[in-house]
């Protein structure tokens, strides 16, 4: 008896051990674009399924930070609230970017700079990028993404308005009005 009860201590450590070996961390980030709230979770996976995910902490964006306080943008209380991945990545697996990823992360600093360079034009991309976000309708949302994936192509209002009918018309195809 004493014997197995060894055996199963001496199994359960090993597992244990290669459990936390097999540890991997990660995190995960959602942005509302109504409220303009940003929260990031915490989360640890073994073997690829995730075992713990903490609460979503609101978090500051310097992005949406500088859009409020310049006035680009204005939160709003929606009817329904909505949130968007921002990105959900674990050192299990690779990627787990959304279609916002860019702005309100990687090209953050960058956006900030370009929205000082020309602010006229700048008032003009943030009103329609965060209108279309806020719509209700599926391509609209994809116009949003195609306007915050390709943002260095607005460098004058009528370079805007081509890329913002492109980006309407890619809308469409991938959800056309019923």
């Amino acid at each position: 008896m004493l014997r197995r009860i060894g055996y199963c201590s001496c199994i359960l450590a090993l597992i244990l051990v290669l459990g936390l070996l097999a540890r991997r961390e990660g995190g995960l980030a959602h942005f509302s674009p109504h409220t303009l709230e940003y929260t990031i979770q915490s989360e640890v996976a073994v073997a690829g399924l995730t075992i713990f995910r903490s609460a979503r902490q609101p978090v500051g964006n310097e992005l949406v930070d500088f859009l409020v306080a310049e006035g680009f943008v204005a939160p709003e209380q929606p009817q329904t609230q909505r949130w968007e991945s921002v990105f959900h990545w674990n050192e299990a697996w690779r990627d787990g970017h959304g279609a916002l990823y860019p702005i309100l992360c990687r090209d953050r600093q960058a956006l900030v700079e370009w929205s000082k360079a020309d602010p006229p034009l700048a008032r003009l991309y943030w009103a329609e990028v965060f209108r279309l976000l806020r719509s209700d309708r599926k391509a609209d949302h994809v116009a949003a993404y195609v306007l915050a994936q390709r943002w260095r192509e607005c460098e004058t209002v009528p370079a805007f308005r081509e890329l913002l009918g492109k980006a309407k018309e890619e809308g469409e195809v991938l959800y056309p009005q019923p």
